[in-house]
């Protein structure tokens, strides 16, 4: 009788009632939800207000892989070790920037004084060239400003205190890459480990490991092709343009030398003045200047940058130029210099981290994945 009673004492769960401590769980799961959501919008926070941190951190890491990458050379063929290769590659990169300064230095600091003496008269020419055709206004009106601003009107001691402030950032920016590329180049493994020791697990940490190979093995690659792209292409702008007998033609292909570093939109900036300079030698002069550069362009990407990405990098033209504009918006020159090794790098992210490890999807092997 007693129990008769407890038993109808005690409250019954309704069907529809949630069990005891599914309410708990629910709770503990959206503070976990809100909190990644709010870790991930500092992160944005962060990542947008310190975009130039980043790509100075990240410039300082593409600097060691290419250091790393001639020590592990140096090592290989001589029996130099550790820090003794990497001072022997550095001391040798240096000596070989102080030889070509000081066989060219001069040369081509004449020449680039001259071409940015020489290209406001090319400015002046075509605007004569060009005053009685349905350009002549607009082109007039871009020379008028172009005189305002170089004579001084807008402004002129602001003008000089923000180029030198700008000159003393960019070495300080130049100064940081260095250390950071030099530390991290001395001794990666500090860096590796304190990274992967953040992870939980055994089984992520070997897959981090993986991942961080792999990434490190693609850049590599990219910056030993793009160097090597660098130097071809300099090479035959010069040779093409002394042929043609334009002016100033090493200053012009060292230009061309720097900006194809950039991919597709580093040409263009160099094609620019070397036409300005043909233009203002004789308008035939300048097509075939533009010819030259075409050919040149035309022969990089049809011939030299498909051999090349065969142990290289291949990317996706179209995300590549999207990637630097974006970039080139958000963080100037040194965002469009950085926006193809960033999307080497976010590609390689999403297709190990994403496609493999979240989809399930194994990503046939290509030139660029082999080691």
């Amino acid at each position: 009788m007693t129990d008769e009673r407890s038993s109808r004492d005690e409250p019954r769960e309704l069907p529809g009632e949630p069990e005891a401590g599914e309410g708990t769980r629910f709770t503990a799961r959206v503070l976990i939800v809100l909190g990644l959501t709010a870790l991930f919008a500092a992160a944005a926070l962060l990542l947008v207000f310190a975009a130039d941190v980043f790509l100075l951190a990240f410039a300082g890491l593409l600097l060691s892989v290419f250091l790393r990458g001639l020590t592990d050379r140096v090592s290989r063929w001589t029996p130099l070790r550790g820090g003794w290769a990497l001072g022997a590659v550095v001391f040798g990169l240096v000596a070989l920037v102080g030889l070509g300064g000081w066989f060219l230095a001069s040369e081509i600091g004449d020449q680039l004084d001259e071409l940015s003496s020489s290209l406001g008269q090319s400015a002046q020419q075509v605007q004569s060239r060009f005053q009685h055709s349905s350009m002549g206004p607009f082109i007039a009106g871009l020379n008028d400003r172009a005189w305002t601003v170089a004579s001084g009107k807008l402004n002129l001691p602001g003008r000089i205190t923000g180029a030198f402030s700008t000159a003393l950032g960019s070495f300080a920016n130049l100064v940081v890459i260095l250390f950071v590329g030099l530390y991290v180049a001395a001794d990666p493994g500090v860096y590796r480990r304190g990274f992967l020791r953040l992870l939980p697990g055994s089984s992520r940490r070997r897959r981090a490991a993986e991942v961080l190979d792999t990434l490190d093995g693609r850049l590599a690659r990219w910056i030993t092709g793009r160097i090597f792209n660098m130097a071809v292409i300099g090479g035959a702008t010069g040779i093409g343009l002394w042929l043609l007998g334009v002016p100033m033609a090493l200053a012009l292909a060292f230009l061309a030398f720097l900006f194809d570093f950039i991919p597709y939109v580093g040409p263009i900036a160099s094609a620019v003045p070397a036409v300005l300079v043909g233009l203002s030698v004789d308008p035939t002069k300048a097509l075939s200047v533009v010819a030259l550069y075409v050919g040149v362009q035309f022969a990089e990407s049809y011939l030299l940058t498909p051999l090349v990405q065969q142990k290289a990098v291949e990317l996706p033209p179209a995300l590549t130029i999207l990637a630097q504009l974006l970039l080139g918006l958000l963080a100037g020159i040194l965002g469009l210099a950085l926006a193809t090794p960033l999307t080497v790098t976010a590609i390689t992210l999403v297709r190990m981290l994403y496609v493999e490890d979240v989809l399930g999807d194994r990503v046939a092997e290509g030139p660029d994945e082999k080691g």
